[in-house]
């Protein structure tokens, strides 16, 4: 099974280079290609969601649910941004998951402390069972005590702005979607967090290219802002049936679309939901080595990661082919190539209200997802545990 699963992975590289190896030779097709997928991609319409400035003819009764673990950093600010959403019908359900810092007792400090006019119930997670992933299993945990139409599924990090609750939802019904994931705009400290940011783009690329460009049931994205109806959540079997998999949205993904439901993914460029991913560089490489997943990844959506890749590192191979035949034309190529894929790039960060100086060091973020890629299909195919705020895991 490892072997196979190796194989697989060689041979889409393996094709995906050869035939895009093929159009590099021509620069100006080259050029034209990457042109033609980018500026569709930098004008998607999934970039905007729905604003509600006026009050919904019926607000649906939400269940916002958070599991935590170690938290201590995030919790109380999660709170009060709960505390401020400007929606009139909702509850708050919060499991501490086995925390070993303070984040339980940050928690009940905080909300002790609001008096409000929703509730926010806080519940101990009991202990994970063989066969789950901790945050699979918490959040199962607290669904089972959630009493909205519909639930949303976030994380301790995120930052919730007062109106970001009612345009989510607006959006929700307005496209009349069984299950809706929303992109999160990530708060980057750093030179060492500069590959989340090359990180969302990829998944905003190939779910785009996969689902909008191709017409493909397939899709990836992160899991930190997730919303679905409760009967949707009956349909797909519960959190019962994912317990095992890893990253867990693309799986609910999978199953949703073979059940023939609407899944609905935003990547608005606005700033009304936030989230700090992961703290420094070495936080950074473990988060994203240890959720990074291409058992997860349909061929599409697998080739929809590979483009921004290649398009970032092809001017690397010209310029040393340049060197190496002593051909200047190779060399000014692989420069044109270069500046292209930083100017869109720069432009993408832009719109997205992120500092676009990065674009220039993108060579350097496609290497590195290139190792994290390569660390993950050998972990994948050896069926590695996952370690994770002090917890291993053995999954799918």
């Amino acid at each position: 099974k490892a072997i196979f699963y190796i194989m697989r992975a060689i041979f889409l590289i393996s094709l995906f280079s050869a035939i895009f190896s093929i159009i590099s030779n021509n620069i100006f097709i080259f050029l034209a290609f990457e042109t033609a997928l980018f500026v569709p991609f930098l004008l998607r319409h999934s970039r905007v969601v729905r604003k509600s400035d006026t009050d919904l003819a019926d607000y649906p009764f939400v269940s916002i649910i958070v599991p935590m673990r170690n938290e201590k950093n995030n919790a109380v600010e999660c709170v009060r941004s709960l505390v401020s959403l400007d929606y009139p019908n909702f509850e708050v359900i919060i499991g501490d998951d086995s925390s070993t810092d303070d984040t339980k007792k940050l928690l009940m400090e905080e909300i002790n402390k609001n008096p409000i006019a929703f509730p926010i119930k806080l519940f101990d997670v009991s202990q994970v069972p063989n066969g789950w992933t901790g945050r699979t299993w918490a959040t199962y945990q607290l669904i089972k005590k959630a009493k909205g139409e519909l639930m949303l599924i976030t994380d301790a990090d995120v930052r919730h702005s007062p109106k970001s609750l009612k345009s989510s939802i607006s959006h929700f019904l307005e496209t009349k979607a069984d299950i809706m994931v929303r992109f999160l705009s990530p708060i980057i400290k750093g030179a060492g967090e500069w590959p989340i940011l090359f990180l969302i783009f990829i998944l905003k690329f190939s779910s785009w290219f996969s689902l909008r460009l191709l017409g493909r049931r397939q899709a990836i994205a992160r899991g930190e802002y997730l919303i679905f109806s409760k009967h949707c959540y009956e349909r797909l079997g519960g959190y019962r049936a994912f317990k095992n998999n890893h990253p867990i949205t693309p799986a609910i993904f999978n199953s949703a679309f073979k059940k023939g439901m609407n899944v609905v993914i935003v990547d608005d460029d606005s700033k009304e939901i936030e989230t700090r991913m992961y703290e420094g560089f070495m936080e950074t490489a473990k988060g994203i080595v240890g959720r990074t997943n291409f058992h997860s990844f349909g061929v599409y959506s697998f080739l929809g990661a590979f483009l921004p890749i290649f398009f970032a590192i092809d001017y690397i191979f010209k310029i040393i082919s340049g060197v190496s035949a002593n051909d200047n034309s190779l060399i000014w190529g692989g420069l044109v190539s270069y500046s292209f894929f930083v100017l869109f790039f720069a432009a993408y960060l832009a719109v997205s209200r992120q500092p676009f100086y990065v674009a220039v060091f993108a060579p350097f973020l496609a290497f590195y997802f290139m190792l994290i890629g390569l660390l993950s299909i050998i972990r994948s195919a050896f069926n590695r545990p996952l370690r994770w705020k002090g917890r291993v895991y053995q999954i799918k």
